[in-house]
C-alpha cells in the first residue's frame, strides 16, 4: 500500500504540480508586488483563454487523435459574438449563443470522426477552412 502510494506521488504529472505550487509560494513570498490584486488579474487573464482551449487539446492527443479548427472554432465564435453585439443584442444573451455555436461546431466535428470513421486530421482541415 505504502509503495503505490509512493508511486502515485513521484509520478511526472504530480511532481509538476508540486513544482508548479512551490515557484508560486515562492513568488508571494520573494518577488515584490506578485500577489497583489493587478498581477494576479493580469495573470489570469491572460493564461485562462490558452488554458481553455490547451487542456482539452491534451485530452485529444493523449486519445492519439488531432484538432486543428479549434482556433477557427474560437474565431468564428468571437466573430459572431461581435456581430450579434452590433446588431444591439445583450451580452446575457450573446454569451450563451456564441457558446452553443462552439459546442455545434465540437459536435459536428465529433460526430464525423466518431460516427462516420473519418480521420480527425481531415475532418478538422476541413472544418478549420468552413469555419474560417
Amino acid at each position: 500500500m505504502a509503495d503505490s502510494a509512493l508511486t502515485r506521488a513521484v509520478r511526472w504529472d504530480t511532481v509538476v504540480g508540486a513544482l508548479l505550487i512551490v515557484v508560486v509560494l515562492f513568488s508571494f513570498g520573494f518577488v515584490d508586488g506578485f500577489g497583489n490584486a493587478l498581477n494576479l488579474s493580469f495573470l489570469i487573464g491572460n493564461t485562462l483563454p490558452i488554458a481553455l482551449i490547451a487542456l482539452p487539446m491534451t485530452l485529444l492527443v493523449v486519445a492519439g487523435e488531432i484538432d486543428l479548427s479549434v482556433a477557427s472554432t474560437a474565431g468564428l465564435s468571437g466573430a459572431v459574438m461581435g456581430a450579434l453585439w452590433n446588431e444591439g443584442l445583450t451580452i446575457e444573451m450573446i454569451i450563451p449563443l456564441c457558446l452553443l455555436l462552439g459546442v455545434v461546431c465540437g459536435l459536428i466535428n465529433g460526430l464525423l470522426v466518431t460516427r462516420l470513421g473519418l480521420p480527425s486530421l481531415a475532418v478538422t482541415i476541413g472544418t478549420l477552412a468552413a469555419y474560417r
